[in-house]
Formats: C-alpha cells, structure tokens, sequence
C-alpha cells in the first residue's frame, strides 16, 4: 500500500458580528472549541457589538455529527491524524480569513486581537506562530501555548504580543495546575502574560468577556 497526499482546492466559512466604519478600534479573530459551528460560537460575542468591535470567526475545517450518524453538526480544528497537514491547511486558511478582513480595514488603525477558546488556543497559537498575520493582543481561553512551541525563536513572536490567560475556576479541562504550569513556562521563558480567572467551568462568560474587552481597549 502507498499513500500520497495532494493540497485541493475547497470552501470555507467564517461568521463576523460588527462592520468596518469610522468608529471600529479591534478586529477580533476568534478561534472556536472542539464541536462548534462558527454560527453558535459567535452568539456568544453579541455582547460586543457596540460599533467598536468587528469579531471574525471561522469555522473549522472538518464537520462531524455530534452524536451518531445525523442530528447536529459541529466542527473541529484537527485529530492527531495526518496532524502536520491538518495545521498547514488551518494556518493559511486563517491568513486568507485575515486578507479577505484587512482588504476592506486598514491594519495599522486597529487593534488585532487573536484568541482562542479550548482547543481553538492551541489553533490560533500554531498560526501565529507559522502565519503571516501578527497580531497585537492574544487571548487563551480555556488553553494555552500547545508544547511544541517551545524553542526561543518559536516563542519570539509572543513576546511583543499583550497575551490574556482567561481560565473558570471550575474548569474540568483548563485545570488551575494546567494554568499553573502554563504561567510557569512563560515566566521561565520572559514572557509577559495578563491572568484572569473567574468562577465557572469550560465556558465563555459574558461578564469575564466584557471585563477583558474592557482591559484590551
């Protein structure tokens, strides 16, 4: 048996909540958790849609039923299979998100803000690590820096970003010694990092979300 592996050309979707205009301060690219779909994931930023926000959300790449063979949909960023290509596909993918925003937003009069939640931290941390689009502000929700990305140069491009770690007290996934370890690494790597916990589980919480758009405005 020979296996072989070719690049295809396919569609793909994102979901934005606000619009370019004379008031628009951020750009929000938000990386989504295992088994979402960019459509339900972004209810959850209607809150910032005050004319200062645009939030931009993709979708992963691979769709999958929920539970068995039909019912709901959702999405997923990568499995350990074919990983490498799996990553190389979803960092140009977001660099194409990112140029399709910016060709209507010029960059350098907004703030760029890059976050993830759940597995979409480790996504948005691959791609800014290997993408062509720098951003100002990193938001780790519920994640962390995946444990690849650990050599100097690997880590340099984080060093001259503000990053946020937003954790739920009552997080069965993003433990507190997960965080704990997570903050280790990056002070033993100089690297400067904002922490917010707050009390809740695996979830994005509408107060913690507005208090952090308040610390990145």
């Amino acid at each position: 048996m020979q296996e072989f592996s070719i690049e295809v050309k396919r569609t793909a979707r994102f979901c934005t909540i606000g619009k370019p205009g004379p008031g628009l301060k951020r750009v929000w690219l938000v990386c989504h958790g295992y088994g979402y779909l960019a459509a339900d994931f972004i209810r959850y930023f209607d809150t910032l849609d005050n004319g200062e926000n645009l939030i931009v959300v993709p979708e992963g790449l691979s769709r999958f039923y929920l539970k068995g063979v039909s019912g709901r949909i959702g999405a997923s960023w990568m499995t350990k299979e074919a990983r490498q290509h799996e990553i190389h596909d979803y960092v140009h993918y977001l660099d194409a998100v990112c140029s399709r925003v910016f060709s209507e937003i010029k960059r350098d009069e907004i703030k760029f803000v890059a976050m993830g939640f759940s597995q979409g931290t480790a996504t948005i941390c691959r791609w800014l690590n290997q993408g062509n689009t720098p951003a100002d502000a990193l938001v780790l929700w519920a994640g962390d820096i995946p444990h690849e990305i650990d050599t100097k140069a690997q880590l340099e491009r984080f060093r001259s970003i503000d990053i946020t770690i937003v954790y739920g007290e009552q997080d069965m996934y993003a433990t507190r010694d997960r965080i704990e370890r997570h903050a280790k690494f990056l002070k033993e790597h100089k690297i400067d990092y904002h922490l917010m916990p707050f009390k809740g589980g695996h979830e994005i919480n509408n107060k913690v979300l507005l208090q952090l758009a308040r610390r990145l405005a």
